[in-house]
């Protein structure tokens, strides 16, 4: 896949989207910043990011073909596939937090920002932001925030990480982008930080609730049995603490 790297950007995904509103005849392509000033969360957080040390970088595959109605069945390969890429070079204890953060150890290790151009009922291509947080060690006051190196003691190539991420999610979306959602899902759920157990979840008022996570629906609503009810919630309606 080709790349393209920039030293400095507001959001690679806002990049990568200009790209392809420019020339929409290109192939799947990368690009990876070494800075970002405005990097793009879930819900219009923002990434923090030591410029140099990580991987901010955004993934665009051309020809997706997922229904919009199981949208969710792309952000869990592209969330499984980084779980692939870490687990090959040996990063322990890797597991997904609903929707598609991924934990290492318990901390925080990596941010995942999709966003999808819809033809129709389809989504037709997605670009893909990814930070990684690879090399950097100190993260201030931020709590269960960690980094590849802070959990093995070993330092990472970025660029290779890049290519291998990029590379992996292509592969993984068109390999298994028609397979059955139940089938995606339950490969999921084998590294969904507490599925089908007990844990302690925080509600918009403060309000904390014990429940079990019983599924995910393919649009991607996280469905939780709490103490009388079973209840459905969006992204940033529930916090799981762990």
């Amino acid at each position: 896949m080709r790349s393209i790297k920039v030293h400095t950007t507001n959001s690679t995904n806002v990049f990568l989207s200009a790209y392809y509103r420019e020339q929409k005849a290109c192939g799947n392509v990368y690009v990876v910043a070494e800075k970002q000033t405005s990097g793009k969360g879930q819900m219009g957080t923002v990434w923090h990011a030591e410029a140099g040390k990580n991987l901010t970088f955004s993934v665009l595959i051309k020809d997706v073909d997922i229904l919009l109605a199981e949208q969710f069945k792309l952000s869990a390969l592209v969330a499984l596939s980084v779980i692939e890429v870490l687990e090959a070079i040996k990063i322990p204890k890797v597991e997904i937090k609903w929707p598609n953060d991924i934990l290492a150890d318990k901390c925080k290790v990596s941010g995942i920002l999709i966003e999808n151009v819809v033809v129709g009922a389809k989504i037709n291509a997605s670009i893909i932001g990814i930070g990684l947080n690879v090399n950097q060690l100190l993260f201030d006051s931020l709590p269960k925030v960690t980094s590849l190196s802070a959990v093995t003691g070993k330092k990472y190539d970025l660029e290779e990480l890049a290519e291998k991420l990029a590379n992996t999610i292509e592969t993984n979306i068109y390999e298994k982008q028609k397979q059955p959602i139940e089938a995606v899902l339950a490969v999921y759920y084998q590294k969904l930080l507490g599925y089908k157990k007990v844990a302690t979840y925080q509600l918009p008022s403060g309000e904390n609730v014990v429940g079990v996570i019983t599924k995910v629906t393919p649009s991607g609503f996280l469905n939780l049995a709490l103490e009388t009810q079973e209840k459905q919630f969006a992204i940033k309606e529930i916090k799981q603490l762990y």
